[in-house]
């Protein structure tokens, strides 16, 4: 039988007028340098998805937010796990952007741009697919 480890992540697309919240990974990201991909991150045991992309976008951007629709869900393999992944959609709610240093700048941007960006990290990849 596999092994039965599991694990947890939520990514938020913020909209703030309109435009949704991109934070490109620094250069110090071993995996996903240079790509803008969305805030969130692990979800940690005991926390609620919700909880935990309120916190991650609280961490990474420095901003409130309230979560206002869950997008879609999936299931993927991560670190030697397998990761149930939740990409929900929240809106603004407060506060300037003061970026963590897993990050070196941020745009909002259109639906269109969003489109268009490059290069693009997994979560922005999914939320482009889905607007």
């Amino acid at each position: 039988m596999k092994s039965r480890n599991f694990g947890g992540g939520i990514h938020i697309a913020v909209k703030k007028g309109g435009k949704f919240l991109i934070l490109k990974k620094s250069a110090s990201d071993k995996d996903d340098a240079g790509r803008w991909d969305l805030p969130g991150g692990g979800i940690e045991f005991g926390e609620q998805p919700f909880e935990a992309a309120i916190r991650e976008t609280q961490e990474e951007a420095g901003i409130k937010v309230a979560i206002t629709k869950i997008l879609t869900t999936w299931a993927m393999p991560y670190e030697e796990k397998w990761s149930i992944e939740f990409l929900v959609e929240g809106k603004w709610l407060g506060g300037n952007i003061k970026l963590s240093p897993e990050h070196s700048e941020y745009q909002w941007v259109s639906r269109q741009e969003l489109k268009t960006i490059k290069p693009k990290g997994l979560f922005t990849r999914k939320l482009a697919d889905l607007i």
